[in-house]
């Protein structure tokens, strides 16, 4: 009886505290609305799946640290090309070079600042916006500054130039000693980053001219609340500061269009729109830059197999294996029979999943080789360090051909003892694992008299 009395009175103060979160919830609300209204701002409030959250709980999903100082600005243009009145990189040429919104799951800001506009970076620089990119917020976090707490995006950038970042499947455990054993090869790097002049052209021809942009805001209460519209604060009080992306703009309204990282159940559909030119909330005050050069990526695809002097069977299967930077969304596959000087096609387009299937042609050689290339322009590329061999069947002295004196070679080896085949499975005319007087019949039979021809695939 006593256990279901405690039990009720624990559920009863649960229920308690429920509605009185929501009443508080509800009166906040209202007070936002109210001060929306008397403002005359241009945007909507509503609950959302921040707004629903403690204020502790709100707190823990900023993080994003004003830097020491006035640094100098040090960000040029780099085409100066005058942007138009209206930009946006979720649709520029028909296509969306932006990445998806995601959710942060603590303070971790200005990891998620810095990845959402780097992965934009990569689209515009590769000039492919279907590229499915996905980098790892994960890593930069746990490798980059070693816990989930606030942090600048200045010593973000550092991270991202210094150590790169892989894609999101390389480390799926929030602990550095557990990535993936190629993850510089499945890296990408800032090339460079700068401070933007903090001033709207300036950000304009930043983000138009290069691409998505990094910056600071202060949040204050009411953009829990946030639902749609141009933000502009109209009540409540400094909850703390915060990194997001523009990826573009409107002069007509005049409105920053942002990218934030709390999920597709706040704002409009996770994105939002700002005031411009009034360094609202403070974001037009700490503005960062990055390129990418795609180029430095050349020595990190790598060709794993073949690539140690492998002995392959014509007509065999084997596997080709890479490991390649990420975001290119398919490869060109070539081979050689003189260690390089020539190459011939395996396959013009396969997907860059690191590894491909091939049906080995009848192509004898020991000077063979392989190169894996971004399908697109063949470049970056690597191929196999070391020549590896194909060979057939019956040719037991491997000098390409099947021929009598292949014959001889075989009754020299089987009966007296003389040097074995090279390799010794291209004497197993017969294809039984052994090297015998079998097969010595069987070479026979095909060279003087037209018979079937060695081989494992009938």
């Amino acid at each position: 009886m006593r256990k279901r009395v405690v039990v009720l009175f624990c559920t009863v103060i649960i229920l308690v505290s429920s509605l009185v979160l929501a009443q508080a919830g509800d009166q906040e609300l209202d007070k936002v609305k109210q001060a929306i209204k008397t403002t005359g701002a241009k945007w909507q409030a509503g609950e959302t799946s921040i707004s629903q959250l403690s204020p502790e709980e709100r707190r823990a999903l900023l993080g994003g640290l004003p830097e020491d100082g006035l640094p100098e600005k040090t960000w040029e243009s780099t085409s100066g090309v005058q942007p138009p009145g209206h930009f946006d990189w979720r649709d520029h040429n028909a296509y969306n070079w932006m990445t998806s919104v995601k959710d942060q799951p603590c303070n971790n800001c200005w990891a998620y600042a810095a990845v959402g506009a780097f992965e934009a970076m990569i689209k515009i620089e590769s000039n492919r916006p279907t590229i499915p990119i996905d980098l790892s917020e994960r890593f930069v976090t746990w490798c980059g500054k070693g816990d989930c707490n606030p942090w600048y995006l200045s010593a973000t950038l550092d991270v991202l130039r210094d150590l790169g970042v892989p894609d999101e499947g390389c480390m799926t455990v929030s602990n550095c000693a557990d990535t993936c054993e190629d993850r510089y090869f499945r890296s990408a790097f800032v090339s460079s980053w700068g401070y933007v002049t903090d001033q709207p052209e300036y950000m304009k021809d930043a983000i138009y001219n290069n691409g998505p942009i990094a910056v600071w805001m202060m949040v204050y209460t009411d953009f829990f609340y946030y639902s749609g519209g141009v933000y502009q604060h109209t009540s409540g009080v400094e909850e703390g500061g915060h990194f997001v992306v523009i990826c573009g703009w409107d002069d007509t309204e005049s409105y920053w269009i942002c990218k934030n990282s709390w999920g597709t159940n706040w704002g409009e559909s996770g994105w939002f729109r700002i005031r411009m030119g009034t360094n609202e909330a403070g974001i037009e005050e700490w503005v960062y830059a990055m390129q990418t050069d795609l180029s430095s990526v050349a020595g990190r695809m790598r060709v794993i197999a073949p690539d140690s002097g492998e002995q392959c069977m014509a007509e065999d299967n084997i596997d080709i294996e890479w490991v390649s930077p990420f975001f290119y969304d398919n490869v060109r596959i070539h081979y050689s029979t003189d260690s390089g000087s020539g190459w011939m096609s395996i396959t013009p387009s396969t997907p860059n999943d690191g590894d491909y299937n091939w049906t080995i042609p009848e192509s004898p050689s020991s000077d063979c080789r392989v190169r894996v290339a971004d399908a697109a322009d063949g470049f970056p590329y690597d191929r196999s360090d070391y020549d590896f061999m194909i060979y057939v069947l019956g040719d037991a002295n491997n000098d390409t051909y099947i021929q009598i004196v292949d014959i001889v070679y075989l009754i020299n080896y089987v009966l007296k003892g003389g040097p074995e085949p090279v390799p010794w499975r291209a004497g197993d005319a017969f294809c039984d694992y052994e090297v015998n007087l079998q097969d010595i019949v069987f070479l026979v039979n095909y060279v003087l008299k037209s018979g079937l021809k060695p081989t494992c695939f009938w």
